[in-house]
Order: C-alpha cells, then structure tokens, then sequence
C-alpha cells in the first residue's frame, strides 16, 4: 500500500466505468445496476463537463430517478461551491457514492475555510467550533479546530480566528487523508459486504437494442 497512486487508480477507476456505460449503450434491459453506476460515474467526475453532459442524455427514465437526481444536485453544489449544501447532499449518500466523494473531502473542505475565512474575518470575533464542525461535516469540533490549525488558522477558547490573509498556501498544507466516521464508515453498519457487492438493482423499462458487438467500438 505503500506504493498506491491515487492518479494511476482514479485513472483506472474511470476507464473501467468508461466501457461499462458503453456497454449500457447496448445492452439497457440486462443492466440492473445502471442508475448506480450512472450515478457514481457523476459523483466521481464531479465538475466534469462531459459527465454531466453524459447523465443528461440519459433516457428519461433513468435520468429522473432519485440517485440520479442527487448526484446532480451535489455537482451542481460542488460546481457553486456551496459547501453547506454539499455536506446536507452527502448525508442523503449511500455507502458506495460516499466513498466516491471523500476524494474530494480535503480539497473541499480547504475551499470552503477560504469562503468562510474572507466571508467571517474580524480582528475581534471568533467562530464556534461546533458550528463550524456542523457545517463541515467533521466528525468533531476537535477534529475541525486541528484541520483549521493546519491551515493556518489561529484557535482560541474552542472557537476559530478567521483572518484575511491567514490561510497557508495548499503547498504548504501537510493535511494526512481525512477519513469520516460521520458520513462513510457509519453507513457501512446499515450494510452487509454481500449487499454492498451486489448492489442496487433497479429496473429500467426500455427497448431492448439489438445485440451488437460493443468491442468494436471500445479504443
């Protein structure tokens, strides 16, 4: 694990999501997990032009179910940088699309500390830990006060100074991964390994396509 590539697996990830919607290009009755993946295409392209452009060609019916519907809501959150809102969206996830979007965690959350840090600055005032931590989705005001102070941030009785001009430069953050038991590992309770593997199976009413080879088209 040592050697793992975050680029080299995301690289990977979306190849392999890559061929599987062309093959529900021609095959959309025998794909019962379709909105899942369609789904999670989005969630982990977000900001993505093309993805989004993608799940809005998308019949109809596929296109209006709920899982769908969210996804789209949280890339349009992401893209606003509306980062309450982002966090309310993510409590709606499952398991599986909240595990797509902690890629996204530390950056975003770096993202809405600038927001809050030229939104709420005061040479007097401080903002509430608790607060914050509720606005973030930490999993605790201790968790929250430690990710501020490695962003340069000054801490003062359990609440955050916000300063203009405070915040250290990404490249000189030394944030470790931010995992979160609030909105991934909790949800793994309410689901078995089994049940996670097999997923979600919705049917889709379409036309069933002609069968083609799809490898002809796959570069």
């Amino acid at each position: 694990m040592g050697d793992f590539d975050t680029k080299i697996c995301n690289d990977h990830m979306n190849e392999c999501l890559s061929r599987l919607l062309l093959f529900y290009q021609f095959y959309p009755n025998l794909c019962r997990n379709q909105v899942e993946f369609q789904s999670l295409y989005l969630l982990c392209n977000l900001g993505s032009t093309n993805a989004a452009m993608h799940i809005l060609s998308l019949p109809v019916k596929i296109r209006k179910h709920p899982r769908i519907q969210l996804a789209l809501h949280l890339n349009r959150a992401y893209l606003e940088h509306n980062f309450v809102r982002f966090i309310r969206l993510i409590e709606k996830c499952n398991y599986i699309e909240s595990c797509a979007l902690l890629k996204y965690r530390t950056s975003f959350l770096i993202s809405s500390l600038e927001t809050m840090n030229t939104a709420y600055h005061s040479k007097v005032l401080t903002f509430p830990a608790c607060v914050l931590s509720n606005w973030l989705g930490f999993d605790s005001a201790h968790q929250a006060l430690c990710f501020c102070q490695e962003c340069g941030l000054t801490i003062k009785d359990n609440s955050v100074c916000f300063t203009k001009g405070a915040m250290k430069e990404r490249s000189k953050m030394k944030h470790k991964r931010t995992f979160s038991q609030k909105f991934v590992d909790c949800k793994l309770k309410k689901r078995s390994p089994p049940d996670i593997i097999k997923g979600l199976e919705i049917k889709i009413n379409e036309t069933e396509k002609p069968p083609v080879d799809m490898w002809n088209y796959v570069n």
